[in-house]
């Protein structure tokens, strides 16, 4: 290690020297990581030729990844607007309207549910953080049929398509729950018992 190294070393580490061995040992879980160079070592330490701030340093590489964000407070309406605009432009749309037109008229029923469901995830964390949390700490994988949740739509997707509902309305936070799929399937069930009534207004 050369001098300039070395003293760069000493100021930040309490006057210790480090070896020339390439094995960190994580101070946070204890466990080693032995790096190809001792260059990437150095980095991994905190011992750069910069002169700015090395996070994590002295931490292994799963622990580095695993450190805790601060998460970014809700986004604002004018925020979201703002960035979907923006993917529909790249899309070569200039309005929502003339986007979702395309969409029904080209029959991407896939499509719509794709983007009402992404959006209804976006509202649900932005106005009812609380059962976001509740979502996707318990999520249904297959197997949690009682206890694994889901977004509910009140008013089915399916039918949001049939009436040709904007991807806004049909993702409204209005128009949101969150339930089990036991639960889930069990309104579903209560929601076609009204299905005459629904064939009679032409949505089905």
């Amino acid at each position: 290690m050369n001098k300039q190294t070395n003293n760069r070393w000493l100021s930040q580490n309490s006057g210790e020297v480090i070896s020339e061995n390439k094995t960190l040992i994580c101070k946070l879980c204890g466990s080693k990581q032995t790096y190809c160079d001792k260059y990437s070592y150095r980095r991994a330490m905190g011992i750069t030729t910069s002169s700015g701030i090395q996070k994590n340093k002295g931490i292994c590489g799963k622990c580095s990844r695993s450190a805790k964000r601060k998460p970014h407070p809700p986004r604002s309406k004018e925020w979201l607007l703002e960035n979907r605009m923006k993917e529909i432009r790249r899309l070569g749309y200039d309005t929502i309207e003339e986007y979702e037109e395309n969409i029904f008229v080209m029959g991407r029923k896939d499509t719509y549910y794709d983007r009402v469901d992404a959006l209804s995830r976006t509202n649900l964390k932005n106005y009812k953080p609380e059962l976001y949390k509740l979502w996707k700490e318990n999520t249904w994988d297959g197997t949690n049929y009682k206890t694994g949740m889901t977004i509910e739509h009140k008013t089915p997707k399916s039918v949001c398509w049939k009436k040709r509902w904007s991807i806004t309305k049909a993702a409204h936070i209005s128009n949101l729950d969150v339930m089990s799929q036991k639960d889930n399937n069990e309104s579903w069930k209560e929601y076609s018992t009204e299905k005459v009534s629904i064939k009679e207004n032409k949505f089905w």
